[in-house]
C-alpha cells in the first residue's frame, strides 16, 4: 500500500540516490529503471544525480551516471 503523498517513482528516486552513494552500481541500475518504470523522466533522473554531488560527492554521482548510461544502453540494444 502506498502512503499518502509519495509516489512510487520517488521512492525508486530515493533508493536510487541512497544505493549510489553506497558505491553499489547494481542497485542503483535496478532502483533507475524502476524509476523509469514507474513514470519518472529524464530530467527526474539527472536532478536526482545532481543532488549526491555535495552530499556523496563526485564517486556516487558517476555510479547513478553509469548505472543511468547502462540502461540507455540496454534500451538502445532493445
Amino acid at each position: 500500500m502506498e502512503r499518502r503523498g509519495t509516489l512510487k517513482k520517488h521512492k525508486f528516486l530515493i533508493h536510487a540516490a541512497v544505493t549510489a552513494s553506497q558505491h553499489n552500481l547494481e542497485a542503483t541500475y535496478m532502483h533507475i529503471l524502476g524509476a523509469v518504470n514507474a513514470g519518472a523522466s529524464e530530467q527526474e533522473l539527472l536532478e536526482t544525480s545532481f543532488t549526491l554531488i555535495p552530499v556523496s560527492g563526485m564517486p556516487a554521482f558517476a555510479v547513478f551516471l553509469n548505472a543511468l548510461k547502462r540502461l540507455k544502453e540496454a534500451k538502445n540494444e532493445s
